[in-house]
């Protein structure tokens, strides 16, 4: 039986002044599972990230989400996406309830009455729920990482695309995330495209892998045919990328 898939990525190709940043992009991510996209600086992952989330055009190919193509049917395919591509920007003299509120507007198809129970919804996903009348001024670096991802999940989406979301976090904060991340998926049935420099996290939390490098896809499959459980993520990527 042939598995659902939640994002599919076809031929994508991105050139910007003659420079080839991404080169005939073509893997899926199977619907429910979390993927870790890897790769050294420049190999062209957060361009990739881009694209699918809408922010950059890609000069070829197609992106699909559930479906709907970001390219031709782009409303559909971002109601269906959360995403954190940069580090999340809030209102530091504003709670975290009140830069919620805020974000929920950009959701009009939801009631005022919807707009504030969604985000009672996200802030208790996140764990967030007792510090959400604090500023957000006075929240840790991880804390303000799980409010990046509550503002991600206000639209419900089915897919979520996280580039970097435990750099510079203490081991604490990284475990917090990391927790939060198999719940949405376990829980919720999360489809889930994450890109970290963290490799051993990765492979604790990934069922699948893609590997990039200089725009190039070099290896995609599950995380436990790239690294056995004697040995490290970390060890057979860097030996992946060194042929």
């Amino acid at each position: 039986m042939s598995k659902e898939i939640s994002l599919s990525f076809k031929q994508v190709s991105k050139r910007v002044r003659g420079r080839q940043l991404l080169q005939n992009i073509s893997f899926e991510v199977e619907k429910g599972s979390i993927c870790g996209l890897l790769g050294p600086n420049g190999a062209g992952k957060t361009t990739l990230i881009r694209i699918v989330t809408g922010l950059v055009k890609p000069t070829a190919g197609e992106i699909v989400i559930n479906g709907s193509s970001i390219v031709t049917q782009r409303k559909q395919a971002v109601q269906e996406l959360g995403a954190i591509v940069e580090s999340p920007i809030f209102f530091p003299y504003m709670t975290g309830r009140e830069n919620l509120r805020n974000l929920a507007r950009l959701h009009p198809q939801l009631s005022k009455k919807e707009q504030r129970e969604r985000v009672e919804s996200v802030l208790e996903i996140v764990s967030l729920q007792d510090r959400g009348n604090d500023k957000v001024k006075t929240y840790s670096l991880g804390m303000k990482q799980r409010l990046g991802i509550a503002q991600a999940l206000l639209g419900r989406p089915s897919v979520l695309i996280l580039d970097e979301p435990v750099n510079g976090l203490d081991p604490m904060g990284i475990r917090d995330i990391r927790k939060l991340l198999l719940q949405l998926n376990e829980q919720y049935g999360m489809t889930i495209l994450i890109s970290s420099h963290l490799l051993d996290e990765l492979q604790k939390v990934c069922q699948h892998i893609v590997v990039m490098q200089e725009g190039k896809l070099i290896w995609t499959g599950e995380t436990k045919a790239l690294a056995s459980n004697e040995e490290s993520l970390e060890d057979a990527f860097i030996e992946l990328v060194s042929r």
